[in-house]
This record gives structure tokens, C-alpha cells and sequence, in this order.
């Protein structure tokens, strides 16, 4: 895979992230487009009224709305399963790419098979099934899961109870994606539970549920610790296993999105000269959504310049 390396010293993160930013304000025209024009007024209301009238449970089915504009109103549906498998995609793709300009050295071990005769077809084939195993099949139950948590955050009325239902959202995309993984590698190693650890693989005997449960988690554990300490340890497969596990747990920013909008909503409160300036300059009651995604392109690009310099 030299075209990413080639792509990331090509564009550098500002051009990277101006790419992303471009793709963000697109992709908030085409989804503008689709939304029903009572939804927009609701919207365009919602951002101009809000700053005035502080209402959490507004701001949860606000983002309510745009989950099902975005996933559909049914869960087992065709288009909630695709735009969920693309947007597992464009995670774990965004998560290899950084990982990947920051240590390019993990494509050793791909290249090292390559060099040995494995076929490069083959070696993308096993990670696609890899990938739509372990991360789109966790993270279509985690979305559907998120679902239900949704109906439950946009009933609240305090900052605590969402938090608290965040926390739960949290533990069962983590459970989730945990039970996947582990369940298939139990299924493959039985009676044994295996891992590699350190560089090293271990195989030890499953002696009952509570010394399976805590080998889990303690073994999570000091992966997730090594992967943030000493990444170059991982080969290219561990480091794809990685991102998988971290897509599912994205699935529970929908309900974090809530916590963070009415936080910033509740800060917009103190800062009305700056929205009013932002009401002023753009045309909330026709483009709504098109002002949304032009905020988060605009942090998406200082943000990339600020990771570039750093």
C-alpha cells in the first residue's frame, strides 16, 4: 500500500484536511437537499431560537431528526444497512490513514507477505472479510442499539441523565464489538482462549465464565494501552483489528453529539453578539444544514493545521 504513504506526504494534513473539510460542506448540500422543507423550517428554528429558550430535550430530537434523515426511519431497512456500512468505511479508512502518516512502518508486515509470494488480491480480500465481519456486522447492531438510547436521551430533561444514558451507550457499543471478536476467537481456539500479547501468542484454558470475563477485559486492556504507547509493536492485521473495535465504539457519538451541541448550546447562551454576527452572515431560514456543515468543515481544517504544526 505505497499510494498511502504517497498520499500522505503528497497532500501533508491541511491539504488533507481542506479535502475532508470540501467533502463535509458537499455533503451537507446533498443531504440539505433531500430533507423535507417543514424539517428545514424546524431546524432553521431550532438554530435561531435556541441561543434564547435553552431546552435540552429540543436539542435531542433535533439530532433524533437527523439521525433518521441520514439512516431512515427503520433500522432493518437496505439504506440503513448501506450508509452504516459507509460510514464504518470512512472510519476506519480516516483511522488507518493517521495512523499510518504518523507510523507508516506498520505496513511492514503486508509488504513482508507480499515479498514472500502472498498476493496482494488475496491479503485485501481476507481484510475485507475481516472488515465486514468484525467491524460492519458490530457496528450495524451497535447503530440499531443507538437507536434505542436515542428514544431514551430525547425524553431528558437534565444534563446528568444524559450523561448517564451516554455512559450506558458507551458500554454496550463496547460490549458489542467485544462480543464479536472474542466470541469468534473463542469459537476458533475452544476450549482455550488465545491472544498475542507483547509480541508474544498466549493460549491458556478457559477455567469458567468470571476468568474468561476478566482475561477479556485485562487483555483489552494492555492492548489498547500498548497501541497508544508502542504502536510500532502491532503488525498491519492488529492495527486494522484496532480500528474496527474503535468504529463501533463511534457509534455512540449520537448520543455524546447531544451532550456536546446542548453543552455548546448552553455556552452559545453567554455569546450572543457572535450569533447574532452568525445570523447576520448567513442565511439560516433557507440553508440550515448547509450552515451546520460549513461550521464543522471550518473546525475540521484548523484543526488539521493545527495537527500539522504540532
Amino acid at each position: 500500500m505505497d499510494w498511502l504513504a504517497q498520499i500522505s506526504s503528497v497532500l501533508g494534513a491541511p491539504a488533507g484536511g481542506a479535502l475532508l473539510a470540501t467533502a463535509i460542506y458537499l455533503g451537507s448540500a446533498r443531504l440539505e437537499e433531500q430533507v423535507r422543507p417543514e424539517a428545514l423550517r424546524d431546524i432553521a428554528t431550532f438554530l435561531k431560537s435556541a441561543p434564547k429558550s435553552y431546552d435540552v430535550s429540543l436539542v435531542a430530537k433535533s439530532i433524533v431528526h437527523l439521525f433518521g434523515i441520514i439512516f431512515g426511519p427503520r433500522h432493518l431497512s437496505w439504506r440503513c444497512f448501506w450508509r452504516s456500512f459507509l460510514a464504518s468505511g470512512a472510519v476506519v479508512l480516516t483511522i488507518f490513514l493517521v495512523i499510518h502518516h504518523k507510523h507508516p512502518e506498520i505496513m511492514r508486515t503486508a509488504h513482508e507477505a507480499t515479498r514472500k509470494g502472498a498476493s496482494p488480491a488475496v491479503l485485501a480480500f481476507g481484510e475485507f472479510v475481516a472488515f465486514f465481519i468484525l467491524c460492519v456486522i458490530p457496528d450495524y447492531v451497535s447503530l440499531g442499539k443507538g437507536r434505542l438510547m436515542l428514544r431514551r436521551v430525547q425524553v431528558c430533561t437534565t444534563m446528568p441523565a444524559i450523561g448517564f444514558w451516554i455512559l450506558i451507550d458507551v458500554i454496550l457499543s463496547y460490549v458489542i464489538s467485544m462480543t464479536v471478536y472474542w466470541g469468534l476467537s473463542i469459537a476458533i481456539s475452544a476450549p482455550n482462549i488465545c491472544y498475542w500479547l507483547d509480541g508474544k501468542y498466549h493460549c491458556e484454558p478457559i477455567r469458567g465464565p468470571l476468568m474468561l470475563l476478566g482475561t477479556i477485559v485485562w487483555v483489552t486492556l494492555l492492548m489498547t494501552g500498548t497501541m497508544f504507547r508502542d504502536i510500532e509493536s502491532f503488525s498491519t492485521a492488529q492495527v486494522f483489528l484496532f480500528t474496527f473495535g474503535v468504529s463501533t465504539l463511534l457509534t455512540s457519538v449520537w448520543t455524546l453529539l447531544i451532550f456536546v451541541s446542548a453543552s455548546l448550546i448552553r455556552l452559545a447562551v453567554y455569546l450572543q453578539p457572535v450569533l447574532r454576527f452568525m445570523r447576520w452572515l448567513f442565511d439560516m431560514d433557507q440553508h440550515p444544514i448547509k450552515v451546520i456543515g460549513l461550521v464543522f468543515a471550518s473546525i475540521i481544517w484548523m484543526g488539521s493545521v493545527v495537527y500539522y504544526w504540532i
